[in-house]
């Protein structure tokens, strides 16, 4: 989406609201200027328009994947030098600990299977091997024990049972195509606290994983935390990762972004330690997931991302926020989902960047029983926010505490927010708020409906709120 596409739309959706009658506030009295509202329709306007366009930003890897396996690919046990040519891939992982457990396992300098030039599965690649205590079969399926090198134009077919033998240094390190289907991969023979395997995919790679279980994999090293993609421009193009209908337990992160596109539909993600996802300077869409009991960290962690839709997830039990979405980044849907009971926020926006042409969009989630509030933003990021339900957090349905040098607007339009701990609706140092249709319900006399800037006008607010659509409140006139 270009920027003068995204300016467009900003203000076209707050024009709307300026030629559509509402009430505007003063600085003492509030009375409203005009009344007789007409019925709002921007949202879905500004909403419908995007939609479309976040359809295209990560295409589905099994749209360009021949899922048959075709010509063999050529399986040979290599050493892995480091600092040479073609020692890149493995380079970053020289001193995390992968070739201090490997070296303890193999009697000489480190070596991995390197598949290359076709395609291959775990039974040829055990015919080809033909050696126990590097690939061998077992009651349940096989166990590597070495790194495993997945080169440019081969693809390994992963079905059926795949134990990664800890203790060896076992890895898979993609640079072609990766593809789990109807597949278990776990991590065994694991120390606590030590090394455990990992699968890393690289640039221009191709990763598939579907109707898959993955456990116990990843520890907390570069690189290495569970499932990563990592692209480096000077090694040539993005790399690309889809996960569907699939159970990832157990790992540091379950899946980790660094650059490339990731399309995560229908999975189960579940007692993950530091995140369950981590995208950053990523194209991303992830829906319908089941997220729970991330241990340390947020369920979703988004930063610098181009483009980050999240629709229809559910994220509970998180260490800290349920969804934290940090750094530069550009235009954020967050749309239809459930985010409850989590260590801090429900969903937590900070550090992004005033000056981008993008939006955040909050439309149809539930954010309930949160131990803070349920949505907290500190960016001064145009945002809309409509069509959600905050109930039962601890502190505040919505908080926004923004830098008052930033000129930030915001939309809240038809929200539900139900008896939250301090008050419904929190808003700090923005510059001009929006508020439509919005319905605050209190367990007690004792609470706020609003807090904040807007705390000492509240009693206003709620009366000029009674007969119209629209209210309008500037920073400056409070």
């Amino acid at each position: 989406m270009n920027n003068a596409k995204i300016e467009g739309i900003k203000y076209a959706a707050l024009l709307l609201l300026l030629f559509t009658p509402f009430k505007v506030t003063t600085a003492t009295s509030l009375q409203p200027v005009t009344i007789e509202p007409t019925e709002s329709f921007f949202v879905e306007q500004l909403t419908a328009e995007n939609r479309p366009l976040l359809d295209v930003c990560c295409d589905p890897v099994r749209n360009t994947l021949d899922l048959k396996v075709n010509s063999p690919a050529k399986v040979t046990l290599e050493t892995l030098f480091s600092s040479q040519d073609g020692s890149w891939m493995f380079q970053s992982l020289v001193n995390n600990g992968l070739f201090k457990i490997a070296s303890k396992y193999q009697p000489y300098h480190p070596k991995a299977i390197v598949i290359r030039g076709g395609d291959i599965t775990l039974k040829q690649l055990h015919e080809q091997i033909k050696n126990p205590l590097i690939f061998n079969k077992t009651e349940n399926g096989y166990r590597v024990s070495y790194p495993l090198i997945v080169h440019k134009k081969a693809r390994l077919f992963i079905t059926g049972s795949l134990a990664m033998n800890a203790s060896s240094g076992a890895a898979i390190i993609n640079l072609g195509s990766l593809i789990i289907e109807e597949g278990t991969v776990e991590a065994t023979n694991i120390t606590p606290n030590k090394y455990r395997p990992f699968l890393l995919s690289w640039n221009d790679s191709e990763t598939l994983i579907n109707n898959s279980s993955l456990k116990n994999l990843g520890y907390n090293a570069y690189l290495s935390k569970g499932i990563t993609l990592v692209s480096s421009s000077k090694n040539g193009l993005a790399g690309r990762i889809e996960v569907n209908d699939s159970s990832l337990m157990n790992m540091e992160v379950a899946l980790t972004l660094l650059g490339g596109s990731g399309l995560v539909t229908e999975n189960n993600f579940e007692n993950n330690n530091l995140y369950a996802i981590d995208a950053r300077n990523s194209n991303i869409s992830i829906s319908n997931n089941v997220i729970v009991n991330t241990a340390e960290g947020a369920g979703i962690h988004l930063q610098d991302n181009n483009l980050q839709r999240l629709v229809k997830n559910k994220v509970s039990g998180s260490g800290k926020s349920g969804i934290h979405l940090s750094g530069a980044s550009q235009s954020s849907f967050i749309i239809g989902n459930q985010v409850y009971e989590n260590g801090e926020n429900g969903i937590f926006i900070d550090s992004l960047n005033p000056n981008h042409t993008g939006y955040i969009e909050l439309t149809g989630n539930i954010l309930a029983n949160n131990n803070l509030s349920g949505f907290r933003s500190t960016s001064g990021v145009f945002s809309i926010l409509t069509k959600n339900l905050f109930s039962g957090n601890k502190r505040y349905g919505a908080s926004f505490d923004v830098d008052v040098k930033n000129q930030v607007q915001l939309v809240i339009a038809n929200n539900h927010f139900k008896v939250n701990g301090q008050a419904g609706l929190d808003i700090t140092g923005v510059n001009e708020t929006y508020l439509s249709d919005n319905l605050i319900y209190m367990d007690s006399l004792t609470n706020d409906l609003y807090s904040g800037d807007l705390r000492s006008i509240q009693t206003a607010i709620f009366k000029s709120s009674i007969g119209s659509r629209y209210i309008k409140i500037k920073k400056d006139a409070i």
